[in-house]
């Protein structure tokens, strides 16, 4: 078995968004990142942490420099970034069955 080839598959695959004249991706938070997203008790800033880590540029760079940048955006970006990231994150696509 080709391990490159393999590997390939499993990475999770980034999701574009445009927002403006821009576009986005979006990657799942890891297992560490979900686990600190989840047991965060400062509720009101864990989505920025997960903007603030998953929203990537073209070439998988990190778009924003802070939290605070994060905290800056417009409240609708801001909440369209985090259901992107949670989208990515947690939710998967039905299987065979749930479709029908």
């Amino acid at each position: 078995m080709n391990f490159e080839e393999m590997f390939k598959d499993l990475i999770p695959e980034r999701k574009p968004i445009k927002l403006g004249n821009h576009t986005f991706y979006v990657r799942p938070m890891t297992v560490s990142e979900f686990t600190a997203h989840v047991n965060n008790p400062n509720k009101s800033e864990r989505d920025d942490i997960a903007i603030f880590n998953c929203v990537q540029d073209e070439s998988g760079a990190s778009v924003f420099s802070s939290v605070d940048e994060v905290k800056s955006l417009y409240t609708t970006v801001r909440s369209t970034l985090a259901g992107e990231v949670a989208v990515a994150s947690v939710f998967m696509p039905p299987n065979e069955v749930e479709k029908k």
